[in-house]
């Protein structure tokens, strides 16, 4: 029986490493797409901008050399298709699956969700009473640089009786329908926003917008956060 060459073997894998990432990518795009991404559990689940992603570069090579140890105990003729299979079976073993979100969003798809998510939290009585609430828009607006860095949700209230929308209490319903979908609404989420614009209307009447960044609704929605400390950092926006 044959020994594998450990200084061969770990020749093989590092050549096998590098050519399964895309030619001429640099370090920063392959963070980029390689990222722990808005939906890694546990905590950037609905978050474009993953918090660092340090340990998927560790875990390929921890995969090999320990593929390149046991390799080296066995007395056994292992062909190049027989290792490259072994280590594509340890890299997908370690390796969490990411999700990364549309850069191209489905606005329609996106209202849809968030209108069910306000269907779900319906009150009767508060819908008989004081008021009813619906989505109507939802966009993704260019910066001065070309990119979405806004989530703008266009929410529609209508009062029963008298005068009772605010801006403020129609934010406070839509967040809570947000949490029922939040997690396939933010598979829709480009990774340019930064901040999130819910703009009220009494019927057709504006009456402001409540702005928040992002990444505190993330931390909200992921429990990171609380109500205090979410409502804290809003901006009223005038009408």
């Amino acid at each position: 029986m044959t020994r594998i060459n450990p200084r061969k073997f770990a020749k093989f894998a590092y050549s096998w490493h590098s050519r399964s990432k895309p030619a001429g990518l640099s370090s920063d795009f392959e963070k980029t797409i390689h990222g722990t991404g808005f939906l890694a559990p546990p905590f950037n689940r609905y978050r474009p901008h993953g918090k660092g992603n340090a340990m998927k570069h560790i875990l390929p090579l921890a995969a090999s050399m320990l593929f390149l140890i046991l390799s080296a105990c066995i007395s056994a003729d292992l062909s190049t298709a027989q290792m490259t299979s072994a280590i594509q079976t340890l890299t997908a073993t370690v390796l969490p699956p990411t999700v990364t979100p549309t850069p191209d969003p489905d606005e329609s798809a996106i209202v849809l969700l968030l209108n069910s998510g306000l269907e779900k939290n319906a009150d009767p009585l508060s819908q008989t009473v004081d008021a009813r609430y619906q989505v109507i828009d939802a966009s993704f607006p260019s910066d001065l640089s070309n990119n979405a860095s806004t989530f703008v949700i266009e929410v529609r209230c209508e009062c029963i009786n008298g005068v009772c929308c605010t801006a403020e209490r129609t934010f406070v319903v839509f967040v809570q329908a947000l949490q029922t979908v939040a997690e396939k609404v933010a598979r829709q989420i480009p990774l340019t926003v930064t901040n999130m614009q819910v703009s009220c209307r009494d019927h057709t009447a504006p009456l402001g917008a409540i702005l928040v960044s992002w990444d505190d609704m993330a931390d909200y929605l992921n429990g990171e956060i609380n109500g205090f400390q979410l409502g804290g950092r809003t901006i009223k926006l005038g009408p």
